[in-house]
């Protein structure tokens, strides 16, 4: 069931009042004493009291259709509508399509998005909204208008506590797919079953044939190709009189070119406001001149070559200018980088003093570092992604990046500091891109290199002084590596420190993000970009992998968030709450998709299928239990444990669940059937934390009981036993090859073990207190 109105899709740039903002178009009302005569008909629809006996000859009464030609003024027309809607307190909710954004273009926004605005019109509609099944959150906009908006709005109405409301959508020939017209069939139809009290509609729209053949029929409807062409004019001179007052003598020319079009008059106005500052126009202009040109002898604007024509008006054949493009891009970048980088760029004199202290750098840097060079220091490793590993200039650019690292990499690190830029995504880039190319361990330890010396200079205060990119984070690399690829940087800075490390960890903490409490479970998005983590400070956060930056906050649950988990996609988060109950959340909005009841306890683990099918949840009820990913329906309830069932994981082939538990077991089910498939017994402890290997054939454990257990996934035999830890192991996971487990623990340590011997291979320390979740990335 709906919990509240949050779980509706919506699309906020759809609103009528939501002009200037990202996606949307500069909507304004209409210039004060025109369309007038249209806005008084209009006026007179709303205060019309007859509504709800329909003639399905007739069409409803209730809905009335504005058409017109593009630039007509469908959409200002729309807007001083819902302007004066509100002031009257008529205003129920407004939805402006777009065909410039995704959420404005497309139909299952829609009414979502109307039943979003109107709860807070009318509020007894809240109410009846909350037994709205969850199935209709579903993609397939099919039901929404019976089942979101008809129905409900009839239930709720009472027509003694409020007047009726208009809604307002504009321009449906924007929907995609022609999916506006099945929108306006859908909306008679179902008024037709259910007349509705206290709700209009207002709807515009270009006369697109399908739409047409619909709302001819109806008795409320008008072209504006019907005003009489002295009564437009009239509008239109008013109109520019307000915007370009100083030519008002001159505008007779302009009133007469537009034809009746809006628009036209508009864009002269904003043309007109532009050439205030001419030199700024042909500035502007000045860069198309290398691929346009205009004819004297017709005065038309041409293109120098079809390439341009191409990029413009043909974007399916972008792929095939991307091939050619980005590997020279690529090329011309390296060699601007080659030739422009050398040792100590603007001159800094000493490694005593911060960059701020020098007063005289910024003019050394703005001379130092030239456009071009900023150009590619910035942008060379986006060209060098954006060029597919199937293409044939990949071994000339792998050759390229790997001369680049052997020692101009540390140079441009040198400049991004000195102009203030981040090297962190640049280099994850780089080495995402070498590490699908075979036969290149060179480059890609050049590069794990540089990405391990900056994240060392970048940590601190070194950052404030380049120079101490060499003396101090680059002596420490070079003292920790013994990887002879490195002997360049070695041969290139014979006069840094000599340094000798013992018993010091070189791994490096890349970003630290928080919560305003404990901190109970992260994950990885499966493409590698976002991380995900939950807290008893009840929230849900999402956070760039790469910078660390907070992408977003889920709010919602009532007590504290034990387990969060991505959808195989990535665009969906479950998430687990002391507060009994499951949340699914949309990863680019935060917008709750759904949730999930049942358990009579905490939720302590959650879990999607591989297949995306489906989530699984253990809990302090003792059952593990299965539901459908889309419709939150329950499964499968799986009884056997006898402690809280502490951690849970699906298969990588979708088919065996596993449980960790309070009562120190391991037990498989079978996903389908609920049906206990083995249970394995080993810890002295509760087994706080389970996961299967990627292959599916082994599964790791960790348990208070200090220890980490290997396990054969069809006879249940005990294969390994990791032994290490000095306090409770919280975390376990397997590395996307298998080869590895990480585990975390109370000891404060985060270790790293080999699946196969069981023996410890790393040992990272930092947290000040235990710790909770791992994972490693994909």
């Amino acid at each position: 069931m709906l919990a509240q109105t949050s779980q509706l899709s919506y699309a906020p740039n759809a609103l009528f009042n939501a002009a200037g903002k990202a996606g949307t178009s500069s909507r304004q009302s209409c210039t004060p004493n025109t369309r007038e005569n249209l806005l008084d008909r209009l006026e007179a629809w709303v205060l019309d009291p007859v509504v709800g006996a329909e003639d399905p000859s007739a069409g409803p009464m209730s809905v009335f259709w504005l058409s017109g030609m593009a630039g007509t003024g469908k959409s200002t027309i729309a807007y001083t509508l819902c302007e004066r809607l509100r002031a009257c307190g008529r205003f129920g909710a407004s939805f402006f399509c777009s065909r410039n954004e995704e959420q404005t273009r497309s139909r299952k926004f829609i009414i979502p998005t109307i039943v979003g605005q109107l709860v807070s019109a009318y509020k007894p509609l809240v109410d009846i909204l909350r037994d709205v099944p969850l199935r209709l959150l579903d993609p397939v906009p099919n039901e929404h208008i019976s089942e979101l908006l008809v129905n409900p709005w009839s239930a709720a109405w009472q027509p003694k506590r409020q007047a009726p409301l208009v809604i307002i959508i504009d321009a449906l020939d924007e929907i995609e797919d022609n999916q506006g017209a099945e929108f306006i069939k859908q909306l008679f139809s179902s008024l037709s079953r259910t007349p509705l009290s206290g709700l209009k509609f207002f709807l515009t729209s270009r006369p697109h044939p399908d739409i047409k053949k619909s709302c001819e029929q109806l008795r409320a409807r008008f072209r504006l190709e019907e005003i009489q062409p002295s009564e437009v004019k009239e509008d239109i001179r008013r109109f520019l009189c307000e915007q370009l007052p100083d030519l008002e003598t001159e505008l007779d020319p302009i009133v007469e070119e537009s034809a009746g079009i809006f628009i036209y008059a508009a864009m002269v106005s904003d043309e007109a406001a532009i050439n205030d500052n001419l030199d700024k126009v042909q500035k502007s202009l000045g860069s198309l001149y290398a691929v346009l040109y205009v004819s004297e002898r017709d005065n038309c604007v041409y293109a120098y070559h079809k390439s341009f024509d191409d990029f413009i008006l043909y974007r399916s054949q972008l792929a095939q200018l991307a091939a050619t493009y980005f590997p020279s891009r690529v090329r011309e970048c390296f060699n601007i980088l080659n030739e422009s980088l050398h040792f100590n760029m603007c001159n800094l004199k000493s490694s005593y003093s911060l960059d701020e202290e020098d007063k005289g750098l910024p003019e050394r840097i703005a001379t130092g570092i030239g456009s071009e060079l900023r150009y590619a220091c910035r942008h060379w490793a986006s060209h060098l992604t954006s060029v597919r590993h199937n293409d044939h200039h990949v071994e000339e650019l792998a050759a390229l990046l790997l001369d680049f690292s052997r020692l101009k990499v540390l140079f441009w690190m040198e400049a991004m500091n000195l102009l203030g830029a981040d090297c962190r995504c640049a280099l994850h880039q780089a080495q995402s891109w070498s590490l699908q190319i075979p036969d290149n361990e060179d480059l890609n330890e050049y590069l794990s290199a540089s990405g391990r010396l900056w994240s060392s200079f970048a940590a601190d205060g070194p950052l404030l002084s380049t120079p101490h990119l060499y003396v101090s984070s680059l002596t420490a690399e070079l003292a920790m590596s013994d990887c002879s690829t490195l002997v360049a940087w070695r041969q290139s800075f014979p006069g840094l420190p000599f340094m000798e490390c013992k018993g010091i960890s070189r791994v490096a903490v890349l970003a630290k993000i928080g919560h305003a409490g404990m901190v109970w479970s992260v994950v990885f998005s499966p493409d590698g970009a976002c991380i995900v983590s939950s807290s008893e400070d009840k929230t849900v956060c999402i956070w760039d992998a790469i910078t660390g930056a907070a992408l977003g906050k889920m709010e919602g649950h009532t007590k504290w968030v034990n387990s969060v988990a991505f959808s195989p996609n990535s665009t969906r988060i479950v998430s687990g709450s002391g507060d009994k109950t499951m949340r699914i959340w949309d990863v680019m909005t935060g917008a709750l998709l759904g949730r999930i009841e049942g358990h009579t306890s905490s939720v302590t683990s959650v879990a999607f299928s591989p297949d995306d099918a489906h989530i699984v949840s253990g809990s302090e009820d003792n059952t593990v239990r299965i539901w459908d990913a889309m419709t939150g329906a329950a499964l499968g309830r799986m009884e056997g444990h006898t402690g809280s069932v502490r951690s849970v994981a699906f298969s990588p082939d979708s088919t065996r669940i596993v449980s960790g538990s309070h009562d120190k077991t391991v037990c498989i089910w079978d996903a389908t059937t609920s049906a206990v498939l083995g249970r394995m017994e080993g810890h002295t402890d509760p087994v706080i934390s389970v996961m299967f290997s990627p292959n599916s054939t082994h599964i790791v454990s960790g348990s208070h009981d200090n220890t980490v257990h290997i396990w054969d996934a069809m006879t249940g035999a005990m294969l390994g036993r990791m032994e290490g830890h000095t306090g409770s192991v919280m975390s376990v996971a397997f590395s996307p090859d298998g080869a590895h487990v990480v585990s975390g623990s109370d000891d404060r340590t985060v270790r790293i073990w080999d699946t196969m011997t069981s023996a410890e291979l790393g040992r990272m320390e930092g947290h000040t207190k235990w710790v909770n979740s791992v994972a490693f990335s994909p």
